[in-house]
């Protein structure tokens, strides 16, 4: 299935990224366009779901964070507000946490959550709100 990435709302305020079981860098880079594409198509602040519940990880993963702290979208983008990744198991805590501490100014807010349910309330949530 590679990353499949699309608008999961009609007011194209939450971009959502689910990862398939294998996935690779080069599906990563595709995700990464497809990405930029949907927020270069407003003008307004999104939230991103990365669904990660059913995703492997790949091994070399921490020696790529310096390239995904500098490139990735959901991390460099100012229009992106906040990043919920969705599949809470220790691993990708560890992950996000060390991406955390490693870029603490990379992204607004990076936060894992169980359920796709509960990363839909923290995106709202945390939504700048119109003045």
């Amino acid at each position: 299935m590679g990353i499949k990435v699309s608008w999961a709302d009609d007011n194209r305020t939450i971009i959502q990224a689910t990862y398939g079981e294998r996935w690779g860098w080069d599906d990563w880079r595709r995700a990464d366009d497809q990405t930029q594409a949907l927020l270069d198509a407003v003008e307004h602040p999104v939230g991103l779901i990365l669904d990660a519940r059913r995703a492997s990880i790949p091994p070399d993963i921490v020696v790529r964070f310096p390239r995904i702290a500098q490139t990735a979208p959901g991390l460099t983008s100012p229009k992106v507000h906040t990043v919920v990744v969705v599949g809470k198991t220790f691993t990708l805590n560890g992950l996000v946490g060390l991406m955390k501490r490693l870029y603490p100014g990379t992204t607004t807010e990076i936060e894992v959550v169980p359920t796709l349910e509960e990363a839909f309330i923290v995106v709202r949530d945390s939504a700048p709100t119109a003045h």
